[in-house]
């Protein structure tokens, strides 16, 4: 076997003896971080059946962090709580696909082929079912085309 010769300077030698760096403070320990904040869309009683629900909307990055990108409200009929600004056409959208997400028909927007990963969510209750929708999309564009004009936003 070879003998193996590695060469240590005198910045390597005293890199080496100096000690490590101590860790970062945990979140919300004097950090300016932000931190997650549940988002709660307030009572809600659904109906039986038919185009009624209130969903929350959201858009997690691919870093996968608990704080979403971008957050909204729906509630259909449209004029209750809801903070989305198309609250109208994505709960028509939503009444045409049964209140399933997957079901939405989306758009012809073009988007550009950039891989930037972005999370779609969807949860709450339609025509008194429970709705838990989630699905990866290859970026923003390509989610908010699929899933037009519900998530647009």
């Amino acid at each position: 076997m070879g003998a193996v010769l590695l060469a240590v300077t005198g910045a390597t030698a005293a890199a080496a003896a100096a000690p490590l760096p101590s860790p970062p403070p945990p979140m919300g320990a004097g950090s300016s971080e932000l931190l997650p904040v549940p988002v709660s869309p307030g009572p809600f009683s659904p109906g039986p059946s038919g185009d009624t629900g209130q969903l929350q909307l959201s858009e997690q990055g691919a870093s996968g962090g608990a704080v979403p990108v971008s957050a909204v409200v729906l509630s259909c009929p449209a004029g209750g709580a809801e903070t989305h600004p198309h609250a109208a056409q994505a709960c028509a959208a939503l009444g045409r696909a049964d209140g399933d997400p997957a079901k939405l028909p989306g758009s012809d927007r073009i988007c550009p082929m950039i891989y930037q990963p972005v999370t779609a969510q969807v949860a709450g209750v339609w025509g008194g079912k429970r709705v838990d929708f989630r699905h990866d999309y290859a970026n923003a564009c390509v989610m908010k085309a699929k899933l037009a004009p519900v998530f647009d936003y």
